[in-house]
């Protein structure tokens, strides 16, 4: 499969992003409150759809649900297990009020609504733009291709390929297997030597779409490595990123992303130890 990335300028889609963001931290909320816990926070992540990004299914009371931000519809919905139903549109909401909705369809199912909504409250509405939202799910559904064929190379544990709600970046996980020495084995977010591969669609780091690669402790010996044409090491932050934007104009695609990101991982094989 030849995987293509199409322009996705950050400031053009700014306002659409943010209504997505928004809905992804409500599904993400949910999602967390009802879940059992998961190392490494994997217990509020969101994954990658043919219709975007959605949860897996939540167990609750009455069965399970499922919170999908449909971008082929254009609408964030909840589904459950018993055939019920609800959907809001995009357009035209703010983020108070789709926190206002859904809180109110989970406590018709007995479940209290996460603390975390009423952080949304003031939020304004957002332009939403069908045609913005259209590239972005294609571009998504590149990114999980690639970030799960990189996945399918790696030796020892990996986490799934997941959208992550609070910085609405999707991203696999890699552990060595080893320990970071002096930390406490107990918190396996300072614990577990691990890399982190990733896309972002940008932020006030890097205001453009862009994919990352870091590593957990960072050598700082790993900066002696050559990286493919493109890619960059961050001065802001321990890791290398490589601009979509750069991809599009160039006309290249998921193998220069493959290549990067082995080339990065491989450099942390050797230098981690």
């Amino acid at each position: 499969m030849t995987v293509r990335f199409q322009s996705m300028p950050f400031k053009a889609w700014r306002s659409t992003h943010d209504t997505l963001h928004t809905a992804a931290q409500l599904a993400g909320a949910v999602r967390q409150k009802l879940t059992p816990y998961q190392k490494h926070w994997f217990h509020i992540s969101l994954r990658v759809s043919a219709r975007g990004p959605v949860t897996p299914p939540v167990a609750y009371e009455g069965g399970s649900l499922e919170l999908a931000l449909d971008l082929t519809q254009h609408e964030l919905f909840v589904q459950t297990s018993r055939g019920d139903r609800t959907v809001w549109s995009f357009a035209g909401r703010s983020g108070g009020q789709m926190a206002g909705e859904l809180a109110e369809t989970l406590r018709s199912m007995n479940i209290e609504p996460p603390k975390e909504f009423a952080s949304f409250k003031n939020a304004p509405v957002t332009r939403y733009d069908q045609r913005a939202a259209d590239t972005f799910l294609a571009n998504l559904t590149s990114v999980d291709h690639v970030l799960n064929t990189f996945r399918g190379e790696l030796r020892g544990s990996t986490g799934p390929v997941q959208l992550w709600p609070h910085h609405f970046d999707v991203a696999v996980l890699w552990f060595s297997g080893r320990l970071v020495p002096d930390a406490d084995p107990n918190d396996e977010e300072s614990a577990d030597e691990q890399m982190n591969f990733g896309f972002s669609c940008g932020d006030d780091g890097i205001p453009e779409p862009y994919f990352y690669a870091t590593a957990y402790p960072f050598p700082d010996a790993m900066r002696q490595t050559p990286l493919p044409h493109g890619a960059r090491w961050s001065e802001s932050w321990k890791g290398s990123y490589l601009l979509m934007e750069e991809l599009t104009r160039t006309g290249k695609g998921g193998d220069e992303v493959l290549e990067w990101l082995r080339t990065f991982h491989r450099a942390g094989v050797e230098w981690m130890k």
